[in-house]
This record gives C-alpha cells, structure tokens and sequence, in this order.
C-alpha cells in the first residue's frame, strides 16, 4: 500500500475519523429504533386477524396483535404472524441503519481521499521546486 495513503488514512482517523464513524455507529442506532417505534404505531392503527381494532387491545395482546398486522396477520388466519412481524421490524431497521452508517463511511474515505490528494500534491509541488532550484544552479544567469 502507498505509504501516503497510509499516512492519509492514519491523519484522518487521528483527526476526526474515529468521531464521525462513532457518530455514524450511534445514528444509525437510533434511527433503527425510531424506525422499529414508527411502524409499530402504524401496525396500532390496524386490525388484529379476530377484527378487533389493535388500538382497543391493550398490554402484550396489542403488542403481540402489532407485531402479526407487520407481518400479514397471524399464522392462521394466513400471515406471518409475530415471527414474521419480527423479522418485517428488523429488516426494515436494518436497511436504514445501514444506510446511515454507510453514510458516516463514504465521508470518512472522502476525507481520505482529500488528504492523500493534499499529500500528493504538496510532494510533487516540493520535487518541482526541487527541480527549478537544480536548474537555476546548473545554468546561472549572468546579469
């Protein structure tokens, strides 16, 4: 590997990386969550598979009543039934937490790619510099 890419990848992290990644990890987190509390209310607005309104049920039968509406229903009126509304909670939760965290990475490895960029760049300005210093030293100009 470039050792000013490694140099570049080291400063970052140094720097900020390990905040905006930390950031990233607790954001995706908590929109997992949100996103999990969110269709579970919406679940709240529908019907249970016996018909009955799931916002009249209450305690672990409205819960559980939630969580088969996220999936179809239960088992035996032909949906997922809470397994299912499990699955239908994590997977969406995933999906956004995912994005999130991915987000907080494509700005890290941009501000990588930034400083190896500036790295890059200032050694190749320094040889330049280097070079027209030979070249005045090799061909002095009388004046």
């Amino acid at each position: 590997m470039d050792d000013r890419l490694i140099q570049a990848i080291n400063e970052v992290m140094r720097e900020s990386g390990n905040k905006v990644l930390s950031a990233g990890l607790l954001s995706s987190a908590l929109a997992g969550k949100v996103v999990k509390e969110g269709l579970l209310r919406t679940a709240q607005t529908l019907d249970a598979s016996t018909g009955v309104p799931i916002s009249g049920l209450r305690g672990i039968a409205r819960g559980k009543a939630a969580l088969a509406a996220l999936a179809g229903g239960a088992v035996s009126a032909g949906g997922g039934g809470m397994a299912g509304g499990v699955r239908v909670l994590q997977k969406n939760a995933i999906k956004v937490e995912l994005a999130i965290f991915g987000i907080s990475n494509a700005v890290v490895v941009g501000q990588i790619v930034v400083r190896y960029r500036q790295i890059v760049r200032a050694e190749r300005e320094a040889a330049e510099e280097q070079m027209t210093h030979r070249d005045d030293e090799a061909h002095p100009t009388t004046d």
